[in-house]
């Protein structure tokens, strides 16, 4: 009898190792595949990351099966926001994922989709000329916008590269302006367009005109003696009236010219009353 017990006891022995074995190898098996929470496909770990997407709750979907996804939302116009598939999961879906999963042509269809449910919110685009990718506002520094498409980190307001506290229609300071318009009038058509996308070419094309309108005033204009308004001589004696102020004023010197008499400042000093190109 005792040696039945013992036979009966190691049969039991060994079925219960046999089902520790079976039910380890299932386990392993379970951890070295996963099943797509769509279709259901079971994926290998070797096959994992180029045949599916591991979610950040850690659901796994094939690459197939979240891009029909996505574009069956994009059909319903159901973009904000998108949750994982898995049925009861409330996470949502990063938006620099699904950029980089739907194909390009779709890109401009999801920007429309946000731009058309966030037009009154925080999203805008980028100002980067070449770019326009949709760009999300940080609540906290609504002037502030970061492109994470082409990288462009510029002000919401001007669409420039981001200037921090100063205003929008500023340079940091003087040598800077003088450095960007002379960059701008010589440079390359490379250096150029560059500075555009930076400062655009509206604010570029000003400058220009201003520098020019300074230096047509320095060489042709002086400022009157008394009101400092300039005044272009375009012909005629050195006897120039201020019609701002009243005042009559040499061109040569600036010698506030007497009213009863402003010839008498030609006579009696080197200013001629006309250069010898005039006369």
């Amino acid at each position: 009898m005792k040696g039945e017990e013992t036979e009966e006891n190691v049969s039991k022995t060994k079925e219960a190792k046999c089902e520790e074995l079976k039910t380890e190898f299932d386990n392993s098996m379970e951890k070295s595949s996963f099943n797509c929470c769509v279709c259901f496909t079971c994926f290998a770990n070797d096959d994992l990351a180029s045949k599916s997407i591991t979610l950040s709750c850690n659901h796994v979907i094939c690459k197939d099966c979240i891009v029909d996804y996505i574009r069956y939302l994009f059909s319903t116009k159901e973009v904000t926001p998108i949750k994982c598939p898995e049925k009861e999961c409330e996470s949502e879906v990063n938006y620099n994922l699904i950029w980089h999963l739907v194909p390009a042509e779709l890109h401009a269809e999801y920007e429309q989709l946000l731009l058309l449910k966030y037009s009154d919110e925080n999203v805008i685009k980028c100002a980067n000329n070449d770019c326009q990718s949709l760009v999300y506002l940080d609540f906290e520094a609504p002037t502030l916008g970061s492109c994470l498409s082409c990288g462009f980190v510029f002000c919401t307001n001007c669409g420039e590269s981001y200037h921090g506290a100063l205003l929008c229609d500023e340079f940091e300071n003087k040598t800077e302006q003088l450095k960007v318009l002379d960059n701008y009038i010589n440079g390359s058509i490379e250096v150029k367009s560059a500075l555009e996308k930076r400062y655009s070419q509206k604010k570029l094309e000003k400058l220009v005109e201003e520098h020019l309108s300074n230096l047509c005033i320095k060489n042709k204009c002086k400022p009157c003696p008394t009101c400092k308004v300039n005044i272009e001589k375009n012909g005629g004696c050195n006897k120039m009236y201020c019609t701002e102020c009243k005042f009559f004023f040499c061109w040569k010197c600036r010698t506030i010219l007497a009213e009863k008499d402003p010839y008498a400042h030609f006579r009696g000093t080197d200013c001629a009353l006309f250069t010898e190109e005039e006369l």
